[in-house]
This record gives C-alpha cells, structure tokens and sequence, in this order.
C-alpha cells in the first residue's frame, strides 16, 4: 500500500486484545494496524495472494472524513462509502481510501 505506514500486530497485543476478542475472527486471521500518511493521495488496500475477505476497521479519523472506494475516487462506477469508527467494511479484492485514519486491517483466510 502506497502513502501509509504499517505495524503489525502480535495477536496477544494487549492494547487491542479485548478488541480483537470482540471481533471474534479465527486464531488464523492476519492482523496488522495501518496509519494512511497522505490526505491528497488516496491509498489502495488490497490482499496480493488474494486468498482472504480483507476487513477494514476504523480506529481513528485524523482528517475527520474519510472514504473508501472501489476504485479510484471519481473513477466511472466506483463505489464509495464512508468510514466510521465503529463501523467496518469487508471487501475480497481491493479498495481504495480516501482519507487520513488508523485503522485495523483483518485478513481471514477464504
């Protein structure tokens, strides 16, 4: 993913572990926690083995608003809709963010 930066979390991480818990996703989910860094250059999100559904779960909007796409933002066709914190979007090939946030990103084997 281009203009974001990365972590990836131990699945025993304590900060996030009642969190995780709640989501109730198989011991074999992917679990990492992104920051997109640019406002003006939209991030594309996707799984490059294509091999899970992909969940976006919104921590934090650092710009107030962001969006996610199907393709790039103003494309013919593209799919937009919002992000809120609370709320989570799954998706199984790629998307594209609009937008300055932390988020969890949640890959559970197909």
């Amino acid at each position: 993913m281009a203009g974001q930066s990365e972590s990836e979390l131990n699945a025993g991480s304590e900060e996030f572990k009642e969190l995780l818990d709640k989501l109730g996703h198989p011991p074999s989910a992917h679990i990492r926690l992104f920051r997109t860094q640019d406002n003006n250059v939209p991030t594309i999100v996707h799984d490059s083995r294509l091999k899970r559904a992909l969940f976006i779960y919104p921590l934090h909007l650092l710009g107030g608003h962001a969006e996610v796409h199907s393709s790039h933002p103003g494309a013919p066709g593209s799919i937009s809709k919002e992000l809120c914190v609370g709320s989570f979007v799954a998706f199984q090939d790629q998307v594209v963010i609009d937008g300055v946030l932390d988020f969890l990103l949640v890959g559970v084997p197909k």
